[in-house]
């Protein structure tokens, strides 16, 4: 019976030492550590969808801002770029083509724009790194001003007082085998088919005529087309049908700058001069429009 009470006192010793020190009795304390792991099972599942949540907004936003990226820029890098393209009104070879990209790129860098400009199958393409330079800098590079030589058919008097032109001013057209009629300073004319030009002239410079003291233009021709010139010029001083008045009007801009008489059946390219009522600025303004002319009309699309 002994090894009995034994026994039964070392099962005493052994409950005593697995007794908790806690208070709460064994069940509660399993329920209260079964709580905190719940807890603890739910804050990381809230910190999962908060992570989701977060992502899905990230990835919302970046697409809100995709669809705002107008659908004409490109990005390339982390910079958008714009295209626009420059394609010849009319018929062109492709070595006027390549001519207007040249000045197209020599007005942009006058310009002060950034871009780079190529040709690619007959079409120009200007890519633009920032986006907002295209809406300014195309207009202005884009702009043609050819200088053409047309006879004179008939005047009238535009000046105060004076007897109404019978005709009226035609509209801007790059028609050269059509009559036109434009105004000068103080005149309106009636103006024959393009004798000469438009692409016969690739610049000018301002001077002044030393007997008059008034300011005026020196075109600066190709030197293979004073004979085109040369021709017109004959038939003016020769009184052709074609020419009746013997007046031969520079027109730029759909307008008469100068209809001089002719009086020699050729001339060279120094002996030619526009005079008007030019001022410094005028004279200076025009012969820059001529300068940077581009070598045939073009559109964008």
């Amino acid at each position: 019976m002994s090894g009995l009470d034994d026994a039964t006192g070392l099962e005493r010793d052994l409950r005593a030492l697995a007794t908790p020190t806690s208070d709460l009795p064994p069940a509660d304390v399993r329920a209260a550590m079964a709580a905190g792991a719940g807890r603890r099972r739910q804050a990381v599942i809230l910190r999962s969808v908060a992570a989701v949540v977060v992502v899905v907004v990230l990835l919302g936003s970046a697409a809100a801002v995709a669809r705002r990226q107008p659908v004409s820029d490109v990005v390339v890098g982390s910079a958008p770029q714009r295209t626009v393209e420059i394609v010849p009104a009319a018929a062109a070879t492709p070595d006027q083509i390549r001519a207007t990209a040249d000045k197209v790129a020599q007005r942009l860098q006058a310009l002060g724009v950034p871009a780079t400009v190529e040709v690619v199958g007959g079409v120009i393409q200007v890519h633009f790194p920032h986006p907002g330079d295209a809406a300014t800098a195309i207009p202005l590079v884009t702009q043609h001003h050819p200088l053409t030589f047309r006879p004179v058919l008939a005047t009238s008097d535009l000046r105060p007082g004076s007897v109404p032109p019978g005709s009226a001013v035609t509209a801007p057209t790059d028609d050269v085998t059509a009559p036109v009629t434009l105004d000068g300073n103080d005149r309106r004319y009636q103006l024959g088919p393009v004798l000469a030009g438009p692409d016969i002239v690739t610049g000018a410079s301002t001077g002044i005529d030393q007997q008059t003291g008034q300011w005026l233009l020196r075109p600066h021709f190709r030197n293979d087309t004073m004979a085109e010139f040369n021709t017109a010029a004959k038939l003016c001083n020769d009184r052709d049908i074609r020419c009746p008045l013997g007046q031969l009007a520079f027109v730029l801009d759909g307008r008469v700058l100068s209809a001089p008489s002719v009086h020699a059946p050729s001339f060279t390219a120094d002996q030619i001069q526009v005079s008007s009522d030019f001022t410094e600025a005028s004279a200076k303004e025009l012969a820059a429009q001529i300068e940077s002319s581009l070598p045939i009309p073009v559109t964008v699309r």
